[in-house]
């Protein structure tokens, strides 16, 4: 039976018609008002989390916040609707308030306005694992560097967050939190050179195939954008 669009064409030249004499004022009447309504409520919810956020970590405002960063909040926190992404918005705010340097970096805002919940667990599960490498600074303590093999992580955050998880570790990496490293297995040099000398000195030395294989294992590592963005929404302490 033919579809009769004669009411979906008359529908649509109503909706078409401007409102008030001008396509803006269309614009207004349809989404207008309900944007602003929707990122007004989001900035109530956020006052909200940042009042709760000052008062758990005992801090007063010590600094005032450079006007360039709070427009730039206020642009992307406001456009927030889930719990879990506003609640990272307010931690860098409280952050910026009290003079926090990595808190108040406005590249942050940006890679948290395109966060979804699940990247805000992957990152984390990343920055918190036991099961990762730490690398301090002798300096000064600082935590500088964490590697977690790729295998081990994609393993991990799929069995503790579910099967796309691994999507949100790609997201992060994309973004610049976390890059892909690549390291050579010690022990498979060891034995290739064990292999090499053999053959060279005449022995049979057992071995699987004609040549020794050197193992190169996937790393996933920190970057210093994703470490300053962890402290930034204190994952750990200072010291790591």
């Amino acid at each position: 039976m033919p579809i009769d669009v004669s009411d979906i064409v008359t529908a649509s030249a109503e909706l078409t018609k401007p409102l008030g004499g001008t396509l803006n004022d269309a614009w207004q009447a349809l989404i207008g008002d309900r944007v602003a309504a929707w990122r007004l409520k989001n900035a109530m919810d956020l006052q909200l989390k940042i009042h709760e956020e000052l008062k758990a970590r005992g801090l007063a405002v010590t600094a005032r916040i450079p006007d360039r960063f709070a427009v730039a909040w206020f642009e992307e926190a406001t456009k927030q609707d889930e719990p879990e992404i506003q609640q990272l918005f307010a931690r860098l705010l409280a952050g910026a308030a009290s003079g926090d340097v990595d808190a108040g970096d406005r590249r942050h805002l940006e890679i948290v306005s395109r966060f979804v919940p699940l990247d805000a667990e992957v990152m984390r599960f990343f920055f918190t694992s036991d099961a990762a490498q730490r690398t301090n600074s002798r300096e000064d303590g600082i935590l500088n560097d964490i590697e977690l093999e790729e295998w081990e992580m994609y393993k991990a955050i799929r069995e503790k967050l579910g099967d796309r998880a691994w999507q949100s570790a790609e997201h992060l990496l994309a973004l610049g939190v976390t890059e892909r490293r690549v390291t050579i297995d010690s022990d498979s040099v060891s034995a290739a050179l064990m292999t090499l000398k053999s053959n060279h000195e005449g022995d049979v030395f057992p071995t699987w195939g004609s040549r020794p294989d050197i193992e190169i294992r996937p790393i996933i590592g920190s970057t210093a954008t994703g470490l300053s963005l962890a402290r930034a929404l204190r994952l750990f302490d200072e010291g790591g």
